[in-house]
Order: C-alpha cells, then sequence, then structure tokens
C-alpha cells in the first residue's frame, strides 16, 4: 500500500514536469518564430599579402609546387631558400616582410637566429600549397 502511494505521487510529480517542460517548449518555439535577424554575420579572412617579399626556407619544393604558390600569391616576390643556404641567404631573409619555416625536410639549426628577423613569421609543415591557404584563410 505504502508502495502504492509512493508510485503514484512519484507520478504526479513527473506529470507536472511534464507539462512545465510542454509550456517551456511551446514558449521557445513561440519565441524562435518570432526571431528576426537583420545581418549576418560574416567571419573575417585574412587577406592575402600583396607587393611584399616572401621568403620559404627549408622543405623540399618541387617546380610545380613553386608554381602554384607563385600563382597562389602573384603579387609578391617569393624567394625558396634551402636549408643549408640560410645563412649564404641571411640578408634576404633578414629583409623579408613574411617568413615561411617550412619544417618538413629540415628542421635546422637557424631556426631561432631567423624568428628573431622582422616581419612576420609562419611555420609550414608540408611543401604544398594547402599549407599556404590554411594561414590565410584561417583568421
Amino acid at each position: 500500500m505504502i508502495y502504492v502511494n509512493y508510485l503514484l505521487s512519484s507520478i504526479e510529480k513527473l506529470e507536472e514536469q511534464v507539462a512545465i517542460y510542454e509550456e517551456e517548449k511551446r514558449l521557445n518555439e513561440e519565441l524562435s518564430e518570432n526571431i528576426d535577424i537583420k545581418e549576418k554575420t560574416v567571419q573575417k579572412q585574412k587577406d592575402k599579402p600583396e607587393y611584399t617579399n616572401i621568403v620559404v626556407l627549408g622543405g623540399r619544393w618541387t617546380s610545380d609546387n613553386r608554381k602554384k604558390i607563385i600563382q597562389y600569391l602573384p603579387d609578391n616576390e617569393i624567394e625558396f631558400i634551402e636549408a643549408d643556404k640560410t645563412l649564404r641567404n641571411f640578408d634576404k631573409i633578414a629583409n623579408s616582410d613574411i617568413i615561411f619555416f617550412d619544417t618538413s625536410y629540415d628542421g635546422h639549426s637557424y631556426y631561432y637566429k631567423v624568428k628573431k628577423c622582422r616581419g612576420e613569421f609562419y611555420h609550414i609543415n608540408a611543401s604544398n600549397l594547402m599549407d599556404f591557404e590554411k594561414i590565410f584563410e584561417s583568421e
């Protein structure tokens, strides 16, 4: 008998909660129908650089991949420097506006010296166009 009374009171409480949830659901649906969104939020993408000196250090860049990068950034001067020629071309690196450090082939010993140069500094993990696109489309 006590168990039956307990079950009946539990059922009544649950029915009250269901009624409250149904009322809240109805109010939410009514509110969502009345909402008017006037402006769409657009995520601003980082613009591709124009008229800048870009240096790409390290990696294994085939001629096809180099052409793709040059076509992707047509208004820029792009210099590909092999890892073992970093010190020899350090003036070009120091005077560049953007430095891409490709760690796919050789994370060479001049990393910290290059990182101290002025300009923007980016890491890429592969010698291909997709890593460049990720950088300019992510922000």
